[in-house]
């Protein structure tokens, strides 16, 4: 056991423990202080993290529904329907499976970013040059 500290957390629970996690990668001594059993828990920070995540991924490809390029792309419109239902079969696999799909919203985020990117901002930089 360390005899010092850097960082103390308060809260083992999916969020303090990833935070943990990530410092130590850093080389940074932490200690994890919980009442219960460190990471059996994902508290109400954990889960409105997690809808947050979820609900960017949902707006961005809201928007580039909007967008006039994705009125013109049958590409568009064919990549976005994908990741709406890839979204909604992780939601409907989540609530019924023992084991989460941990990275799938962050990837979730980062395609619909890239996607609103194409059917949005892209054109308009195109339209300009």
């Amino acid at each position: 056991m360390q005899s010092t500290t850097d960082v103390l957390i308060i809260g083992g629970g999916v969020i303090g423990c990833s935070i943990a996690y990530n410092l130590r990668k850093l080389g940074v001594a932490v200690t994890v202080v919980d009442t219960g059993e460190i990471g059996a828990e994902a508290g109400i920070p954990a889960l409105l993290l997690f809808l947050a995540i979820l609900g960017r991924a949902f707006w961005n490809l809201r928007r580039a529904e909007k967008s006039d390029e994705y009125k013109r792309s049958p590409e568009l419109r064919l990549f976005t329907g994908a990741m709406v239902a890839s979204l909604g079969a992780y939601l409907v696999g989540a609530a019924f499976s023992s084991t989460q799909y941990e990275l799938f919203p962050y990837f979730m985020v980062a395609y619909t970013t890239v996607l609103y990117h194409m059917a949005c901002v892209f054109p308009k930089q195109a339209k300009a040059e």
